[in-house]
């Protein structure tokens, strides 16, 4: 059966199979796992129950070994989960809290003007799929960019928008990936889910969806 650790906002677990990211407020605690080798982590509190609405995102991520830092932030309310691998490839998930009808389409334009600016050599970006996820509005696309040192790096998106916040995910390559490598990814990507524990008809969480206190 999966499992999942929540604790506070400070959560990473790659022993077990899920990673779970409550719909309340970040509290102003990091967790950043540093080059030099400096960890400095946030308290751990008793655990709570798992309640409202939540990302649930499988794990270990594929494809390797990963390190992982978690930062959040007060003056923006969001919090993200960023994770490296030994030859610089990157993950994040980042989750916005306190928003509203936010549309799918406005983020990836968001993303998307960024990347024109930093890409001065070319961009590009397209749409992979589209709808609606377990009740959510959900968009999948990825994007191509190349600098002017002829570098190009390939980035795998995912945008879920709740009620209570919006989830991000961003699968970044500097290489071009392998046919089985992309597939991998985008198998990953589709196995996202936001649910909510308050609303289960709408939302229904995962079956084997388990809180522990280890």
């Amino acid at each position: 059966m999966n499992k999942a650790v929540k604790i506070k906002r400070c959560m990473q677990n790659e022993k077990r199979s899920q990673f779970i990211v409550n719909d309340k407020k970040p509290v102003s605690c990091v967790l950043l796992l540093l080059i030099s080798a400096w960890i400095a982590g946030c308290s751990i509190s008793p655990q709570p129950a798992l309640d409202g609405e939540m990302l649930v995102q499988k794990m270990p991520l594929p494809a390797g070994q990963w390190e992982v830092q978690q930062i959040s932030s007060e003056l923006t309310p969001s919090i993200e989960t960023r994770w490296t691998s030994s030859s610089g490839a990157v993950a994040q998930t980042i989750v916005t809290y306190e928003v509203r009808n936010v549309d799918v389409a406005a983020l990836k334009n968001e993303d998307d003007n960024i990347g024109e600016q930093a890409c001065e050599a070319g961009f590009s970006s397209k749409v992979l799929t589209e709808g609606i996820q377990n009740g959510y509005p959900q968009l999948t696309w990825r994007s191509l960019c190349q600098a002017v040192d002829g570098l190009t790096a390939l980035v795998l998106h995912k945008v879920i928008v709740g009620n209570e916040a919006h989830y991000r995910f961003r699968r970044t390559f500097m290489k071009r990936p392998t046919k089985e490598e992309w597939l991998l990814w985008i198998d990953y990507v589709h196995q996202f889910i936001v649910c909510d524990l308050s609303h289960t008809l709408a939302h229904p969480c995962p079956a084997d969806l388990e809180q522990t206190n280890k």
